[in-house]
């Protein structure tokens, strides 16, 4: 089945340092990198993908019907793009910039075509300017930072140069989640991504194989592979709703607002196992676990619910017929746990040895409230919540103050974001939120699976 691959690399939504400018340059620059385009990569759908992000920008908007000139036009465009500019306090060009661009929207992924293209925009250009237009280009592909010295060349730009080629250059895994029927499977894996792409609630909701494959550029839009055809979906709640209820396998890509999206990881999402209304569950899902290769199984149990039948049966079938390189046990909905009768270090350890009893030699259990994660995750990205959402992300807030689900302490240690959006709705300090976050379990749990997708 398709992956995506190269769809998996958008042009990023930044502030692009030509924003200022009349939408007349805009437009004439624009027409430029279509030039390149058609020169170097006709017909490539992909490019035109990475053209169309950066053209949303840009301009902001999605018509384009007025932007292109016509090719006899085109050519005489270099001179404008490439000239000397001057404000009060410097003289600059966009050549380096128009160079920038070329290689990431063009050749991200080619260092040879990088090449040409560059020897192509040095035929434009004094040659007094041609050996920092190589060095630019060598440095890029390196990954050396100080290739934008002076040329116009933002540290947004930078980074994400860096981490789109940090994850070109990365090995994808495959992180396959099982559970019986709501245990939150769905939910820990919107959890990790950031955004409800996976129709969640409590019942039987996932049907088929659904992947989901990291980004590492925050573009406009989630790609959708489905039916051999590749669709782009803008908002959340139109990507939720195509997967609630799909029968056929697909492939949806997306930037995550976690860790793991700097490199290549494709979460695999299974249907639960016992559904008596939905038989046909368990044989899909047991299909692929057994056909299908995967670096990291996790499997995701129910607090409540843990030591069930359904649960025992799914466990011996993974212990006896499933190959896999890790496996990691997720104990979810621990905001439901009744703290009078049980810790969380003596459920973790009543579960480790429930898990040992059954084959697991030294199991990895994880304990974690995915709901609770994700809410307070969007609030620390800026993501727009709901009345409710808002709600319940504050009682969230509070609760995981409470000493008793300090889960965090059972996790390696997490870097803090720096976090600059409007959490003031909280009534609660960026410190008290970060702290209610990493107790919730979700960044420990995504830190640890970024270290053993780095293992082996």
């Amino acid at each position: 089945m398709n992956t995506l691959e190269g769809y998996d690399i958008c042009y990023p939504q930044i502030q692009h340092p030509l924003i200022s400018e009349k939408e007349d340059l805009k437009k004439k620059y624009i027409s430029l990198l279509k030039f390149y385009a058609d020169k170097f990569c006709p017909d490539d759908q992909i490019v035109l993908y990475r053209l169309k992000a950066f053209y949303i920008a840009l301009l902001g908007k999605n018509d384009l019907s007025d932007v292109f000139l016509p090719d006899e036009q085109v050519t005489k465009l270099t001179g404008v793009i490439m000239k000397k500019r001057f404000t009060p306090f410097r003289l600059f060009s966009y050549r380096y910039l128009f160079l920038y661009d070329c290689l990431f929207i063009l050749a991200i992924n080619d260092e040879v075509l990088g090449e040409k293209i560059c020897d192509e925009l040095k035929k434009t250009v004094n040659s007094r300017y041609h050996n920092t237009l190589d060095s630019m280009k060598q440095k890029m592909y390196l990954c050396e930072s100080d290739f934008a010295s002076r040329k116009l060349i933002t540290h947004e730009m930078i980074t994400e140069w860096n981490r789109a080629r940090a994850y070109i250059n990365s090995h994808n895994r495959n992180i396959t989640f099982t559970a019986t029927m709501s245990a939150g499977k769905s939910t820990l894996i919107n959890a990790i991504i950031g955004k409800e792409l996976s129709y969640a609630k409590k019942a039987a909701c996932t049907a088929t194989i659904m992947k989901f494959i990291t980004s590492p550029t925050k573009g406009t839009y989630c790609n959708i592979f489905y039916n051999e055809q590749v669709m782009q979906l803008q908002a959340e709640s139109d990507v939720r709703e195509f997967t609630k209820g799909r029968e056929i396998p697909c492939n949806i890509n997306s930037f995550f607002l976690s860790p793991l999206t700097s490199q290549r990881v494709t979460l695999v999402d299974t249907p639960g196992v016992n559904s008596s209304q939905n038989p046909q569950h368990k044989k899909i899902a047991r299909t692929e676990l057994t056909s299908s290769s995967t670096d990291i199984l996790v499997y995701v149990i129910p607090v409540e619910n843990y030591g069930s039948e359904g649960d025992y049966a799914h466990l011996s079938f993974i212990k006896n017929k499933v190959n896999y390189n890790r496996i990691v046990f997720v104990v979810n909905m621990m905001d439901s746990c009744d703290f009078e009768d049980d810790s969380v270090s003596e459920i973790v350890t009543n579960i480790k040895e429930h898990l040992t009893d059954i084959g697991f030699q030294e199991p990895v259990v994880c304990p974690i409230s995915a709901k609770a994660g994700m809410l307070i995750k969007q609030a620390l990205y800026g993501s727009v919540l709901s009345t409710n959402d808002k709600k319940a992300c504050a009682t969230y807030v509070e609760m995981f103050q409470d000493k008793e689900l300090e889960l965090s302490v059972l996790y390696p240690a997490v870097e803090k974001i720096s976090s600059k959006n409007d959490t003031t709705w909280l009534s609660a300090n960026f410190d008290n939120i970060w702290s209610a976050y990493i107790n919730t379990g979700l960044p420990g749990f995504e830190t640890l699976i970024l270290n053993l997708t780095k293992e082996g």
